[in-house]
């Protein structure tokens, strides 16, 4: 996948509602500004109003995202956000921004974040399809454009392709290894 600049950031994959999507609109120059990532976004209503979740990385892979990092990008964007709910009724009610990084079962949302995951375990919740269930661990065996090629076991294993319009989301199932205590041979 290419390199992308400021005001070009990768698509989505796994879609997002018109209020995520405005969310995303005026906080992704603030976060790309800061050599950061909009991992996921999801808002969720709430009694009162709603909830705003932010999931933010470095976008440099080598570098992830540190707390005090994430404490200004939560003062910076909440500040923003207040502004776009004066202007625009953004929010209905009132709004808690919750700015997060991804964690070890990070939500995948874009082809890079398949792509870089093929060959690991995903949760997957799709909409109604036949031969998967609604919520399913597989294996992700490839990633492209057009959808995913997973291998799911049941009863035995089967490969299928499931296209991005019925992925609702998608999540890594982190692994640990175990630890032997042997010495690796040289």
């Amino acid at each position: 996948m290419e390199n992308l600049k400021i005001g070009q950031s990768e698509p989505f994959m796994v879609p997002l509602s018109s209020k995520e999507q405005k969310v995303v609109n005026i906080a992704l120059p603030y976060l790309e500004a800061e050599g950061c990532e909009l991992v996921s976004v999801r808002v969720l209503p709430q009694k009162s109003g709603s909830r705003v979740c932010l999931f933010i990385d470095k976008k440099n892979e080598n570098n992830h995202i540190d707390l005090a990092c994430l404490g200004r990008l939560n003062r910076l964007l909440g500040d923003v956000f207040s502004v776009a709910d004066d202007e625009d009724k953004l929010f209905l009610g009132t709004y808690n921004l919750e700015v997060s990084s991804p964690g070890l079962d990070r939500p995948l949302t874009k082809l890079s974040h398949f792509k870089k995951n093929i060959g690991k375990r995903i949760n997957f919740k799709t909409d109604e399809m036949a031969n998967l269930p609604k919520a399913f661990a597989a294996k992700l065996l490839d990633a492209s454009e057009i959808g995913v090629k997973i291998e799911y076991e049941q009863e035995k294993k089967s490969v299928f392709d499931v296209s991005w319009n019925h992925i609702k989301s998608a999540y890594l199932i982190y692994e640990f290894t175990k630890k032997t205590g042997k010495k690796a041979k040289k």
